[in-house]
């Protein structure tokens, strides 16, 4: 079907500035297709308008989208998205700490082909879920994405986000199998390839999900909201192992789980033929981060496979990234405490080689100086770094360690 552009532009300069606003009146309807942007160079948060019935703007794919010169401005920002079916779905975003003057916010949303929720953002690579066994789960997702991306800033802003939804069948019924009560949101993160999060407060009565925080230091551009009976997967925080006489100690961190009955790992050799070595109990559910470690005692001489297996209630199951264990070669890094964390970062090495440790943002961004380190113990201050997820690098003369660190701030 061809949908037609029809709007009608006000430019209202606001005063004591040259800038223009953005007046939509009446149920006059923007339909942008073909890749086309708009382009708002008006940083405050009346540049659009809505005033009467509202208006409509209707998004046809990822590409199409408002180009929002906000730089370093705060405030609520609405923008009166529609479907195809002229359902009202508008988005609210709150500044709530300013990103850097250059900065601008791309914003998108399209309704999707079908109930698999076809075709995916260009940076996406599944809709896996682990209600079905880590087949696709566009089933339990609204048939629509959002795409906020924070472009040209030195650095993001931190917001609040709330998603209006069409609980019609075009977008939530047909196939879907979504417990409407349940809706929270999920970003799609492009460093592990996995939906992670479940953010939010769902108002079924007004269609919205709302009170979604995200954070300038961790932030994700690609949003879906999933019944949280049904949940994207949630990658795991960490899995490491190190070879320890004559055994492999193993460690993994959750951020959250929802009916995790429990965890299976499993070893392989070189001919990668999987061995259950130990089940481990889940928590079931929880929303807090979780630690479990296991020691796999008089393991073969040679190269080790290990993962995890994490197993429903319901029996549905998915594996986590497999990790490689040389024997002789056990990681610099023995132990890092506290993780979170909020301040002093403490950081145990296995042996006494000189080693320099760097400490990456969520970007690939190194966020503190190089630490140099001639003994088994070492610390890094990340008492200024925003909250969110980094990355600490160990390198030796003989190897390379990387871990996952959780900055956050009480």
């Amino acid at each position: 079907m061809k949908y037609f552009v029809s709007f009608l532009i006000v430019c209202l300069p606001l005063i004591g500035v040259s800038q223009a606003r953005l007046v939509m009146n009446d149920d006059i309807s923007m339909v942008m297709e073909n890749e086309v942007k708009l382009i708002i160079d008006n940083g405050n948060a009346n540049a659009i308008t809505v005033i009467g019935a509202g208006g409509h703007i209707l998004l046809a794919s990822e590409n199409d989208g408002l180009q929002w010169k906000i730089g370093d401005h705060t405030g609520t920002y609405s923008l009166p998205l529609s479907t195809h079916s002229m359902q009202k779905i508008p988005l609210g975003v709150t500044i709530t700490e300013a990103g850097s003057a250059d900065g601008t916010l791309f914003i998108s949303s399209y309704e999707t082909s079908d109930d698999q929720n076809t075709p995916l953002p260009a940076s996406v690579t599944s809709m896996n879920s682990s209600i079905a066994g880590g087949e696709d789960g566009g089933l339990y997702a609204i048939d629509r994405f959002w795409v906020i991306n924070a472009d040209s800033y030195t650095f993001k802003p931190n917001m609040t986000l709330s998603f209006g939804y069409d609980d019609n069948d075009n977008e939530m019924g047909i196939e879907n199998t979504i417990d409407e009560p349940s809706l929270v949101a999920q970003y799609f993160n492009t460093m592990t390839d996995q939906w992670e999060g479940n953010e939010g407060i769902v108002d079924f009565t007004e269609n919205s999900v709302s009170n979604v925080d995200v954070l300038g230091s961790a932030f994700h551009g690609i949003w879906a909201l999933v019944g949280y009976s049904n949940p994207l997967p949630i990658e795991l925080l960490s899995f490491t192992g190190r070879y320890v006489n004559h055994s492999v100690e193993l460690k993994w961190s959750t951020a959250s789980e929802v009916d995790n009955d429990y965890f299976t790992i499993e070893r392989a050799t070189a001919e990668f033929s999987w061995k259950e070595i130990k089940k481990i109990d889940g928590a079931g559910q929880s929303t807090t981060i979780l630690n479990y470690q296991e020691v796999d005692y008089h393991v073969p001489n040679e190269q080790l496979y290990y993962r995890l297996k994490q197993t429903d209630y319901d029996g549905s199951f998915e594996y986590s990234e497999m990790i490689t264990i040389n024997q002789g070669l056990s990681d610099q890094i023995l132990a890092i405490y506290p993780n979170p964390v909020g301040g002093m970062l403490s950081i145990e090495m296995s042996n006494l080689e000189h080693a320099e440790l760097k400490l990456f943002n969520n970007y690939g961004q190194q966020v503190a100086a190089t630490y140099s380190v001639n003994s088994m113990t070492g610390r890094i201050d990340v008492s200024q770094l925003p909250n969110g997820l980094y990355f600490l690098e160990c390198t030796t003369s003989s190897q390379k360690s990387i871990k996952k660190i959780l900055v956050k701030h009480q």
